[in-house]
This record gives C-alpha cells, sequence and structure tokens, in this order.
C-alpha cells in the first residue's frame, strides 16, 4: 500500500484557551484529539458515498398532498407495495410534500409503474419520481402508527432560537461547533438534492444511458449551509469506452464525432437541454440560460423541492474539487466549523455578497482557511503536492486535460496531531489574514508556500486544481483593504473577550459597523437614550472603515448635512437618521 507521510513529527506548545470571562484556561491535549476522532480508518470514499446516496434516490418516491394530515394515508398506501425504510414531511413555500424511501429499488419501481396521468387535462407523459395524491374522499386522517414523522423545512433555523444557544455557550469553539450543527445542510436536504439529480438524469438516459448527473459544490463537499443552491453536472462521456467484461469489443456504435473543448457545440447541447427541462420535465421552472460564461450553466428553480439549481455539462473539475474539500473536512474534524464561522464572519461585515462583483467568494475564503491550516507550525491539513505524491493508481483522474489525481483513500493520511482549540485558531486565521502581505505573495495549497505574484491583482490565490487561473481574480484592492480591515477588527473583538459586550459576544460579535450607507442617508444604530449628541455621532463616523469614512466624508461636504435629527424606535435600539 503506498502510504502518504504529511505530518512532521516535532512538537508545539499549545496556546491557552480564552473562556467566555476573557481567563485562560489550560488546554486538554487529549480533547483537542477528540475532535478528530470521529475519522474513521473504515471511511467510504466521496465516490462510494455519492454512489450510495444516488442508489437511495432511486428507492425514493417524492408525493405531493393537501397537509400533514395526509401522512397516514400515503404510509398505508405506500405499504401495500412494501417497506418503508424512511419517511418524511416538508414544506415548500405553497405545498406539503411526502418523501419515503422505500426498502428496495424495485418496490419503488412498482409504484412508479402504479401511478397514471390525470385525465382532467391534457399533460405531457412523463415519468418522474415526483407525484401527487388524489383525494379519496375520506375525511378520516389517522397518524402512522408507532411512527413518528420527522418534520424538516427549508427555513434557515430560528434566529432568536440559534442566537440564545449561541449565547448559551460556555467559549467561543463551543459556538463554532454548535452554529457548524445547526446551520449545515440537513439529511432530508441532502435526499432532495440526489433525488433532483436523478431526475435530470432520467430525463437524458434515453439518449445517453452511460451519463449520470452528479452534484457538486456545497452540497456535497462539507461545507454547505442550510438552504445553499444546488450544482450539479452532467457527464455523458460516463465509461463510454470501456470495454464490458465477457465481449469481444469488436461492435462499436455509430455515433456522431465529439470534439474537444468544442464551445458552439457545447452551447448548442446547454441549449437542448434547456429546452427538455422546460418543455417536458415537471419541477423546474424560471428556466435561465447563461451561456456565455466561462463554464456555460442553465440555472432554474426546483418547485416541487425550492431548491436553485445550476445545471452544466462535461466540465468535472467541480465535483473533483468538491472531492477534495470533502477530503479536506474529513481529514480533521475542526475543518469544518471553522469554515462555516469564517464564511458567517464575511457574510455579517458584508465581505462576501450573493451576486457576482469585486468581493471574495465563499470558495476563496475557503482555500485561504486550507492554505491556513497547511501553514501552522505543526500542520492540521496536508498540502495538494502531498496527497497527489502520495497517489496510488486508482486515485488517478482527469477531465478536459486536467490532473485531478490525489490520495482518496483517507486511511493513506495521518492525522495531526496539533491541538489547537477551534477559537485559538479563529484569533490566528484573522491574525494571518490582516499580516499576510497580499501585494507581494500569493497563496497555493498545493505546496503550502506563498509564491510569487506574476500578475497585476489585488489578491492571488492559485486554483488547486486549473492552476492557471487565479480564483480572485475579481477581487479589486477596496475589498482587498476591507478584509484585511475587518480581521483586524475582529481579531481584536475575540481577544477582548469578555472586557465588552457582555450580551454580543464571540460569534455574535461579528459586525461591520452600526453605521452604514443607505443612499445618501447615514443611518446610526445607538442604545435606547433620549437624548443623542452630535459629538457622538461623529465619534462614531471617525471609528468607521477607512473606506465608508471617506464616503461619508465626502457626502457630508457635499450636503453641508445639519442637526437636525429623525428617530425611529425599532425594538431595543434607536435608529437616528441624521440629513
Amino acid at each position: 500500500m503506498n502510504y502518504c507521510s504529511i505530518i512532521r513529527n516535532y512538537c508545539v506548545k499549545a496556546k491557552p484557551k480564552l473562556s467566555r470571562s476573557g481567563r485562560s484556561k489550560n488546554f486538554s491535549a487529549k480533547k483537542a484529539v477528540d475532535l478528530t476522532e470521529d475519522i474513521s480508518r473504515e471511511s467510504h470514499t466521496f465516490d462510494q458515498i455519492i454512489g450510495q446516496r444516488a442508489a437511495q434516490a432511486r428507492k425514493t418516491v417524492v408525493i405531493q398532498v393537501g397537509s400533514r394530515k395526509s401522512a397516514g394515508d400515503v404510509h398505508r398506501l405506500l405499504s401495500t407495495f412494501g417497506d418503508i425504510s424512511e419517511f418524511y414531511h416538508y414544506k415548500t413555500p405553497n405545498d406539503n410534500f411526502i418523501l419515503a424511501e422505500m426498502a428496495d429499488r424495485g418496490t419503488a419501481s412498482e409504484i412508479l409503474k402504479s401511478a397514471v396521468y390525470t385525465q382532467e387535462v391534457s399533460v405531457v407523459p412523463v415519468r418522474s419520481r415526483f407525484l401527487w395524491l388524489k383525494s379519496n374522499g375520506s375525511l378520516n386522517h389517522e397518524e402512522v402508527p408507532n411512527r413518528p414523522i420527522p418534520i424538516q423545512s427549508f427555513e434557515p433555523p430560528d434566529s432568536q432560537s440559534l442566537t440564545e444557544a449561541l449565547l448559551s455557550c460556555n467559549d467561543v469553539s463551543s459556538q463554532m461547533e454548535l452554529f457548524y450543527g445547526k446551520t449545515k445542510l440537513t439529511e432530508l436536504e441532502i435526499r432532495l438534492r440526489f433525488l433532483v439529480c436523478d431526475q435530470v438524469e432520467s430525463a437524458f438516459k434515453g439518449i445517453f444511458p452511460n451519463g449520470r448527473v452528479v452534484p457538486f459544490g456545497s452540497s456535497v463537499n462539507g461545507c454547505g449551509r442550510s438552504g445553499t443552491d444546488l450544482d450539479m453536472v452532467f457527464e455523458c462521456y460516463n465509461n463510454v469506452t470501456k470495454v464490458k467484461e465477457g465481449t469481444s469489443g469488436r461492435l462499436i456504435f455509430h455515433a456522431k464525432t465529439a470534439i474537444a473543448n468544442n464551445r458552439p457545440l457545447s452551447k448548442h447541447h446547454m441549449e437542448i437541454m434547456a429546452d427538455i427541462l422546460k418543455g417536458f420535465l415537471p419541477g423546474p421552472s424560471q428556466i435561465r440560460r447563461i451561456l456565455n460564461a466561462r463554464v456555460p450553466i442553465i440555472k432554474f428553480l426546483h418547485e416541487y423541492t425550492n431548491v436553485e439549481c445550476d445545471l452544466s455539462s462535461l466540465n468535472m473539475t467541480g465535483f473533483y474539487m468538491s472531492e477534495l474539500l470533502y477530503l479536506y473536512g474529513e481529514v480533521d474534524s475542526r475543518f469544518r466549523p471553522l469554515i462555516f464561522t469564517v464564511r458567517h464572519w464575511a457574510k455579517e461585515v458584508l465581505l462576501t455578497s450573493d451576486h457576482p462583483g469585486q468581493q471574495i467568494t465563499n470558495f476563496s475564503l475557503t482555500l485561504l482557511v486550507i492554505y491556513f491550516l497547511q501553514t501552522r507550525a505543526l500542520p492540521i491539513l496536508p498540502t495538494l503536492g502531498s496527497l497527489i505524491k502520495g497517489s496510488a493508481t486508482e486515485d488517478v483522474r482527469s477531465t478536459e486535460g486536467i490532473d485531478c489525481t490525489f490520495v482518496r483513500d483517507l486511511r493513506r493520511i495521518e492525522k495531526s496531531e496539533n491541538p489547537a482549540a477551534l477559537q485559538d485558531l479563529l484569533v490566528d486565521f484573522f491574525n494571518f489574514l490582516s499580516t499576510f502581505p497580499f501585494d507581494e505573495r500569493g497563496i497555493s495549497i498545493i505546496t503550502g508556500k506563498p509564491i510569487v505574484k506574476k500578475e497585476k491583482c489585488a489578491i492571488l490565490i492559485q486554483n488547486p486544481l486549473e492552476r492557471d487561473l487565479n480564483v480572485t481574480k475579481n477581487v479589486d484592492m477596496v475589498n482587498l483593504r476591507k478584509l484585511v480591515n475587518e480581521a483586524q477588527s475582529a481579531k481584536k473583538s475575540l481577544s477582548n473577550l469578555g472586557r465588552n459586550d457582555k450580551t454580543f459576544w464571540g460569534l455574535l460579535s461579528f459586525k461591520s459597523s452600526n453605521v452604514k450607507v443607505l443612499r445618501n442617508r447615514t443611518p446610526v444604530c445607538v442604545e435606547n437614550k433620549e437624548e443623542i449628541k452630535t459629538k457622538k455621532i461623529e465619534t462614531e463616523i471617525r471609528e468607521l472603515d477607512p473606506v465608508v469614512k471617506s464616503a461619508l466624508e465626502k457626502m457630508k461636504s457635499r450636503a453641508k448635512l445639519s442637526t437636525q435629527t429623525i428617530k425611529t424606535s425599532d425594538r431595543k435600539r434607536t435608529v437616528v437618521w441624521k440629513y
């Protein structure tokens, strides 16, 4: 067996852990090691997990019902076909659904064979795993006997309950673990995403019998928050040249010639796929074609799962990148809580955006976290270069000429002996962001070392698989300065834990500022006070981020702001608009 020796044998002194009160505590080395004890040496590979989830989807049916009260009726009906393994009720904004996983694929197939098409209106007779239950006129809605029905929803965790849970934690490390557990994708959401992939795959199976649709990105890499979009890729060339065992391989299919990297042809195929989704498949709606992007995609909303979807074709680099991120999450259990916390911080301080622009992306932040963990005195994550060096024959992957080979068997990757607590890692990460020489050096998780910047850009982060690409090419100097400034502020906030606000601490302290610019007005949020002095407002403006401060000063000089204020109450705070 080809083992990958990654962790060097030397020791580092663990930092003292800060409690909420700000007092140091001696960190237990045994407790730190426990953070990674959930890694099983018999863990399945990423491909195996994807295959198991796909098989799970093929045993599942989703039935639209009038309300949760119909769950008992559905359970009794499906039980006549065979055993039910899992049973869920969920809601979309407009409808109720039951998701049922049967004990085997044959039972699910029998259920689909028994379904009919409505005779009330003319429909396109397409078969899928999404059905609806016709009322039999009975008002007897009995609950499923001896079986509670798990209720899941697509709404994010209730803000108030999440805040209360975070406040009840003893330290920031506990907050980070709780936040990860409360906001990650639920089991039901994962199942629904694989069902959507199965439905789209089935639509193209007739013409591409070897094709498959697989999810990638945050839906499968272990870093996805509840409600995240579904990225999927249609791979129609999967195992098409492989000769089946027991055959001579002399009989060859007639087929059209496919030219590699033929962009016009690829766009044409995507157009046809979009037409199929729009014209024939139940569920996909609001079809949008974005075919001039570097990677052409089809965007749509799946109405029966309430999931926003992006479908691409052929290029599997996103899938293999998801596999790498999943692998890192399995190597060390601190990785995902740290990623969730950093992304939460970036969203709260307005570093990231839901729309493309000049701001840093979650993917770029993830690579920064990986690099940071690779460069500790006692590394927590291995470099991609070492994973490539330790790869075996079964690890070889490539797509469109891009080498995606790296170790895929967790048993060949040594666990880190670095005992650092999550809170210490978070503080150190903010320190890393605020001190790294972004103007002179770039980031590479391949080597785990700074690289020379050969292009003019604010930040250089090398794409781990498509190595000629800079994933932060879009980020400008303004957003780089804001990244550094917010990191310094977050580090200060966590370092002063227990000496400032005793109500909102730890993850709840991540706020860019109480002052935000809206059009030509400057809102200032302060505590409940009847008298608000102009001097205090001016002080708050001076403490702003330099970029925002400059913008406010220009607005003030042009508009000659008066001292008149308008007060509106909002719960415990008073919002003051100063013109």
